[in-house]
């Protein structure tokens, strides 16, 4: 916590910056409404509107300071910052602990606008930015909701002075929060959309597209570690045969079945997919071949055992391929590594 002026507070303590050189981990970055706005490339169009949108509070009501504050469950981000000169707080991807008792956290509390004309010295615990000793003295809040009404965060004016705003101007900011809140709207039916875009429908897992954007992801925020990456390419053996002898029910009811195996069998950190008609693919980490190895036994025997009550021949074949190290083309060209090995294994099986 940074040193400030120190005021005593009746309702609970604001904290309006804690210290901004003590960062926090980074966020981590997912498609849900975890995910921080500042992270995601598809909020770039969204966060220029909310800039621009924040500025005009500002002006309208001649504040200093206008911010969004998105919060989730490891706490509270400023997102957006009014373009002011006498702003001192900036949107630079600092988190703010829940337990930092935010004035945006006392409007979540509320759920309705708060205003505050006139917080006088006696009134508030205020913690401000080293080498700012100018005090705040009102505050207003508006919360913003996503579309199902689930809170995301608030808009905050912060000024010097008391204030005395009037109700049309209010009124109008309350307006500025329904703009916002069809962003929201948007936001999550992309992200619905990118999900959807995402994931084979019959088996639900992911599909190709999948594979490859949440591997590559995987793979860039996990390359520091110095992990050793291995693919596994499953082939589900005679899937033609089943549907000509027993019915395209019967062959999707087979992909279903060799979906939920590997499911069951592998961790939820790992990416699996079915990237084509009879053919699935796994992104996992594995430190040594031993391991790997049992892996792959265990999906073996499970499919083995599955197959002896199903009543078509249910097999799969499974290929593999390992490369340490990370580059732009690791997945492609571990993915056709191990589609090779797994035509030797169906041929081996085969002979």
């Amino acid at each position: 916590m940074l040193r400030g002026e120190l005021y005593s507070a009746t309702w609970g303590t604001v904290l309006l910056r804690v210290n901004m050189f003590e960062q926090t981990k980074p966020a981590a970055t997912n498609t849900d409404r975890e995910a921080w706005l500042l992270n995601s490339k598809s909020a770039v169009e969204v966060l220029g509107k909310w800039q621009e949108t924040i500025n005009l509070i500002a002006e309208l009501l001649a504040a200093p300071v206008g911010v969004i504050v998105q919060k989730n469950s490891n706490g509270f981000q400023l997102v957006v910052s009014s373009q002011t000169e006498a702003n001192p707080f900036s949107a630079d991807g600092y988190v703010f602990a829940h337990d930092a008792q935010l004035f945006c956290s006392k409007v979540l509390d509320e759920g309705h606008r708060l205003y505050v004309k006139k917080a006088t010295k006696d009134e508030f615990l205020v913690v401000t930015p080293d080498g700012y000793d100018q005090e705040f003295h009102s505050f207003l809040g508006l919360p913003l909701r996503w579309p199902d009404g689930v809170l995301f965060g608030t808009i905050c004016v912060l000024d010097h002075v008391a204030t005395n705003y009037q109700e049309i101007y209010l009124r109008l900011i309350e307006k500025f929060i329904t703009l916002v809140e069809a962003d929201l709207k948007i936001l999550d039916q992309y992200k619905t959309i990118q999900e959807l875009s995402m994931r084979d429908h019959l088996t639900g897992l992911f599909n190709r597209n999948g594979f490859f954007t949440l591997g590559e992801q995987s793979l860039e925020m996990t390359q520091r570690l110095d992990k050793r990456y291995t693919v596994l390419f499953i082939d589900l053996d005679n899937l033609k045969v089943i549907n000509d002898q027993f019915g395209h029910s019967s062959g999707d009811e087979a992909l279903k079945t060799l979906a939920n195996i590997l499911q069951d069998r592998l961790r939820q950190a790992d990416v699996i997919a079915r990237i084509g008609g009879d053919e699935f693919a796994v992104l996992m980490v594995m430190d040594c071949m031993p391991n790997l190895k049992h892996v792959i036994q265990q999906i073996q025997y499970t499919i083995k055992k599955t197959g002896k009550i199903m009543a078509y021949p249910f097999s799969a074949s499974i290929g593999h391929s390992g490369i340490s190290g990370y580059s732009s083309t690791f997945l492609e060209e571990a993915l056709r590594v191990a589609d090779q090995d797994m035509y030797l294994c169906k041929t081996e099986n085969h002979s």
